[in-house]
């Protein structure tokens, strides 16, 4: 009776690259929730801070609602940007200080974390950052009082944690369709598609077509803001959000 006996042949490097691209999508995707929460917090409380006083008054008296608006806005946003370069900085010196280390040199964790992070995710982690400045900026000028913009801030955060906990659960099963619709959703694809090209289950047609739709969706809202800006913020009456954007509608 002969005996059949089976090998399996693992591909050490092939395996090797395979963590640390999931290893990198994870840690891509904590740090943009941190950095999410943290400043979507910051900016809420910064316009609801200047809301109906009398500066505001004086400033769009002297500029265009929408001007300010965008300069706020790209103030901000350069804000988190420095935050985001401190890190990356930091994270540069330390692989430069320890890329000779045996343990680096040797499993080309470096060279793989290299290819994972490609132009277009860089990219479309920028817009997507920007346009949650921009939805925490026009949630935040729908409270009257600074210390209302939690719970106005409570649809961006679900936003958020939607898209980084959706992410984590669905993608421990590798690519499935609803990884795959996310990742043309403003907001959740911020988490679902950097995922999935840092994975190699999105290919650069996919990837950039996400990108284009997140950029087309960024401008547009932010120029719809823009135009209400100063009807939102010059209301002082506490209506609710949903009665304080309607009354600012009707302004527009």
């Amino acid at each position: 009776m002969q005996t059949i006996q089976f090998t399996e042949k693992i591909d050490e490097a092939k395996e090797n690259k395979k963590f640390i691209q999931t290893m990198a999508a994870g840690a891509l995707g904590f740090f943009l929730y941190m950095i999410l929460i943290t400043y979507a917090g910051v900016t809420a409380q910064e316009v609801a801070s200047e809301k109906g006083t009398k500066i505001m008054e004086v400033v769009f008296s002297s500029i265009r609602a929408s001007h300010y608006f965008y300069a706020r806005m790209m103030a901000l946003f350069l804000v988190i940007l420095t935050h985001i370069g401190i890190y990356v900085v930091g994270g540069l010196a330390a692989i430069l200080l320890f890329k000779d280390l045996p343990f680096l040199a040797q499993s080309g964790i470096l060279d793989h974390l290299g290819d994972a992070i490609s132009l277009n995710t860089l990219l479309f982690i920028l817009v997507s950052l920007f346009m949650y400045v921009v939805l925490a900026a026009f949630l935040g000028s729908m409270v009257s009082r600074p210390e209302d913009s939690g719970k106005a801030l409570s649809p961006l955060m679900i936003l958020i944690m939607g898209g980084f906990f959706g992410v984590t659960a669905l993608g421990a099963a590798g690519d499935n369709l609803i990884l795959k619709i996310g990742s043309y959703i403003p907001f959740i694809s911020t988490f679902f598609m950097p995922f999935r090209t840092i994975n190699g289950y999105a290919g650069g047609v996919e990837a950039w077509i996400s990108l284009a739709i997140t950029v087309i969706f960024a401008v547009v809202a932010t120029g719809f803001i823009g135009r209400m800006y100063a009807s939102l913020v010059l209301q002082t009456d506490d209506l609710g959000i949903w009665k304080t954007f309607k009354r600012a509608l009707s302004y527009k």
